[in-house]
């Protein structure tokens, strides 16, 4: 699917990011047998073999690439009722974090909230059943995670990455954990993390209605932060995207991660990178139907919900000759939802069964418009946008 969004109709500007290399999640074998088993297919039919071919398959049918893409630093998704199981869990932790700002003041108030005794529960919490975000914390610092020493990785996570506990803690509140690792990652500084509490909010959906329904920005690469206050700064895009078919169960889950691929892609002007849109991918995992059901609805399987991943991503990353990310075009944020349905999803009579798939896509893009005659930044750009459309609490 080619991207629908159109390109900026003057050329970008660009700005520092504070980002740094990491190593991408990938489609792995035992997590892709377990989805396929969920929608049933039996251990016989999911050899090792058979899903390494499968990965492969998968991997050819991404989109194709273009110079200058968009690249993650964040991968989330979005749990409901996550914050409100946090307070209960680590309230005390969470209280002495939570309210703290992106500045150095901060470094030694996470160290010492990390020292109390449910900062380890915050971890054992939200890295629970999350391979994926095992594998990104343990990419925020030197330690790694062990459930059994959950202490300890508090502590050394604060000491290592006190602004990366924080943005943890604020996108938590918000219900989105992370789930798999981009080809970036925050650096522990003070830019980031702001960043991603205004991107976690204006992809918020009732902020980001409220922010399709206004108008963009008149002439905005000559607009200063604060002006024309009725008009948004962001890009907006969405879109739905509903499939019907028979295919055999290997396929729907083929369909599943093509179309995810694809719809992610197609919100970004250029396109994502393939790692990034494979870690998107990589823990995905279809809910279990209860015993007993002909039909297989990962809406119903979810507790009524669809499941939802939350990417943040930086436009056309500039490298320096030591490889490091310098500056970048902008940023934003894709949310993509889905629904995966399957006739008869157990039986073996038919080679194929009816298959449904839906997608659901939401973006918010800032272009860069710093430089020597506008000193406006994207963080700007982004408390702007918040101030004209904040998030509801409910």
């Amino acid at each position: 699917m080619k991207s629908n969004r159109k390109p900026e109709p003057v050329p970008g500007c660009s700005e520092q990011i504070e980002i740094t290399p990491a190593t991408a999640s990938q489609v792995r074998v035992p997590v892709l047998k377990q989805s396929l088993n969920d929608v049933g297919l039996t251990c016989e039919q999911t050899s090792d073999s058979q899903l390494v071919e499968f990965i492969g398959e998968v991997r050819s049918n991404f989109p194709q690439q273009q110079p200058g893409d968009s690249q993650g630093f964040f991968i989330g998704a979005r749990v409901e009722g996550l914050g409100r199981a946090l307070q209960a869990e680590a309230g005390q932790f969470l209280d002495a974090v939570s309210h703290l700002g992106f500045d150095s003041v901060s470094h030694a108030r996470v160290a010492e909230a990390a020292s109390l005794p449910d900062a380890a529960n915050f971890y054992r919490h939200i890295l629970k059943d999350n391979p994926g975000g095992v594998e990104y914390v343990n990419q925020l610092t030197k330690a790694t995670w062990e459930e059994s020493d959950a202490a300890a990785f508090a502590h050394d996570l604060a000491r290592d990455n006190p602004y990366g506990v924080l943005m943890l803690v604020k996108l938590s509140l918000k219900d989105i954990q992370a789930v798999a690792t981009a080809d970036w990652m925050a650096e522990d500084g003070p830019q980031i993390g702001p960043w991603s509490d205004g991107l976690s909010d204006v992809i918020n959906q009732a902020t980001f209605n409220c922010l399709s329904s206004k108008s963009g920005k008149v002439d905005r690469y000559s607009c200063h932060k604060g002006q024309q206050p009725d008009k948004r700064w962001g890009l907006n895009y969405s879109a739905y995207f509903p499939y019907t078919n028979d295919l055999s169960t290997s396929d729907a889950v083929t369909k599943q991660y093509s179309e995810l691929a694809d719809n992610i892609s197609a919100t970004t002007v250029k396109g994502m990178d393939h790692p990034s849109l494979e870690a998107a991918l990589a823990n995905v995992m279809n809910p279990t139907m209860h015993e007993g059901s002909s039909d297989y609805d990962s809406r119903t399987a979810n507790g009524g919900k669809d499941s939802e991943r939350v990417i943040f991503f930086a436009d056309n990353p500039t490298f320096n000759s030591q490889g490091n990310v310098t500056d970048c075009d902008g940023v934003g944020v894709i949310d993509v939802t889905w629904r995966l349905q399957v006739q008869n999803y157990k039986s073996k009579k038919h080679k194929t069964h009816t298959t449904s798939f839906e997608v659901w896509t939401r973006s918010m893009f800032y272009p860069s418009v710093y430089g020597d005659n506008n000193t406006t930044t994207i963080g700007n750009q982004l408390a702007d946008d918040c101030n004209l459309c904040p998030v509801r609490s409910n």
